[in-house]
């Protein structure tokens, strides 16, 4: 099953359709985390392959920033104890752990 999930990946080039969105780092994270916790990608190959893009994601630089901006509604200030707390759990159920996930995130 999971090799037939990668054939179809590849031919349908997902994960390249979306890095060549012109989207910021952030809605390209926040696309592999709704597949990733949707249960739409079979555990191996292309569960870590969304892993590596989501982590390399993170790493570029304002995605923190950009993260609580787009979190934030009505241009209130965030609650950033609560938005970290629920980036965590998400990341937590794509199977980040939280000190991977923080050791990725630039600010």
């Amino acid at each position: 099953m999971a090799a037939l999930a990668v054939h179809m990946e590849a031919r349908g080039k997902l994960f390249e359709s979306i890095e060549a969105r012109s989207t910021n780092p952030v809605e390209k994270a926040q696309t592999l985390l709704k597949l990733a916790t949707g249960n739409l990608l079979t555990e191996g190959q292309l569960s870590n392959k969304a892993r590596e893009l989501i982590l390399g994601y993170m790493s570029k630089p304002g995605f923190l920033t950009g993260y609580m901006a787009a979190q934030s509604k009505d241009g209130a200030a965030p609650d950033s104890e609560k938005l970290m707390a629920e980036l965590m759990e998400t990341l937590g159920k794509a199977g980040i752990t939280a000190d991977t996930g923080l050791e990725s995130i630039a600010a």
